[in-house]
């Protein structure tokens, strides 16, 4: 272990960039391991973090690159492919949070922070109740199209599984099991393949 200057240099960073600035050298001091592998705690840089003044001036040079490039601006955001979780699936044991939990300290730092948002930021409906037209215009829209095969064998399409199954005595629970494909029929419906 030594301890080092870095130096971190921004000439190559504003070209990159194309921004003129007069702040080319940055230095910072860490303590480097001195080993070839430079992976996870035998990083130099591990557990290490850029100064108020090195972030600031990084910030400012990529908020002023943003303003003035498009194309830049649009390679920052990771969309899609870009994100390293594209197309991953994240439960079970592909979660980051598999099999770990928050300790105690951190769960009272999440509830204060919440509680302090709440505070600050009140929901702009809080008290305020949904007008029946509201409440079907939200049911319409996240409504769902099955199609069933009655009893008598006619095949209907249905908008609405809940509504359907109050309407006609049926289990919305069983109907559900029905469309999933999990159970053949409930009171002689079927689901139409």
């Amino acid at each position: 272990m030594r301890k080092v200057t870095y130096k971190w240099d921004t000439k190559s960073l504003n070209s990159l960039l194309n921004i003129e600035s007069k702040n080319n050298l940055i230095e910072e001091t860490f303590t480097l391991d001195d080993s070839n592998d430079c992976s996870g705690i035998k990083n130099g840089f591990y557990g290490k973090k850029h100064s108020k003044e090195t972030k600031k001036i990084i910030g400012e040079k990529i908020k002023n690159k943003c303003e003035t490039d498009e194309n830049f601006k649009k390679s920052r955001v990771n969309i899609g492919e870009k994100n390293g979780m594209y197309g991953r699936s994240r439960y079970g044991e592909l979660n980051p949070m598999w099999g770990k939990n928050h300790s105690e300290k951190t769960k009272l730092i999440q509830s204060e922070k919440r509680k302090e948002w709440f505070k600050n930021n009140e929901n702009p409906n809080k008290g305020k109740s949904i007008s029946e037209e509201r409440k079907k215009q939200i049911s319409e829209r996240n409504s769902k199209e099955y199609k069933l095969i009655s009893p008598d064998g006619n095949l209907i399409k249905i908008k609405n599984l809940t509504k359907f199954a109050k309407d006609n005595d049926l289990s919305i629970g069983c109907l559900h099991q029905v469309v999933s494909g999990r159970n053949k029929s409930h009171k002689g419906w079927k689901k139409y393949v």
